[in-house]
């Protein structure tokens, strides 16, 4: 798995502090091909916060940002972020998880073959820090 790339994928609500926090620790690995962000209808006041970071300071090569017109829930903003990755593997966390070089280590340690659900080619990681699910998209 050395040569695959991967996109984190997050979703937000009404969270700006957070978001950032979330993957600050893994901006620079060069594992982590891109990042995804969907915001799920926060209010104006965050959102305006979210766009002028992402117009100001983030790295628009490796970040794409887009927000829902309206309000879909969590399931639904998760599988929206997953179909607009364009990588191997996808890591799907929410906005208050803390992704480190560690969840990506372990991500590259992962042996797909003998512990990914067969009927969904996913696999769940978490502990009391984080849930995450990693998907497995249909070209790798």
């Amino acid at each position: 798995m050395d040569s695959k790339k991967i996109t984190l994928a997050i979703t937000t609500r009404n969270e700006y502090e957070k978001l950032l926090q979330c993957f600050e620790q893994v901006l620079d690995d060069v594992r982590v091909q891109e990042i995804v962000i969907i915001d799920d209808k926060s209010n104006d006041e965050i959102y305006n916060k979210i766009e002028e970071w992402y117009e100001y300071d983030a790295d628009k090569e490796k970040i794409r940002l887009g927000q829902n017109e309206h309000e879909i829930g969590e399931k639904e903003n998760e599988q929206h972020s997953i179909l607009l990755s364009n990588s191997d593997f996808v890591l799907s966390v929410n906005s208050d998880s803390v992704v480190t070089k560690e969840v990506i280590d372990g991500v590259y340690n992962f042996d797909w073959n003998e512990r990914t659900n067969k009927i969904t080619d996913s696999m769940r990681f978490c502990n009391r820090n984080y849930f995450i699910n990693l998907f497995k998209t249909v070209n790798s």
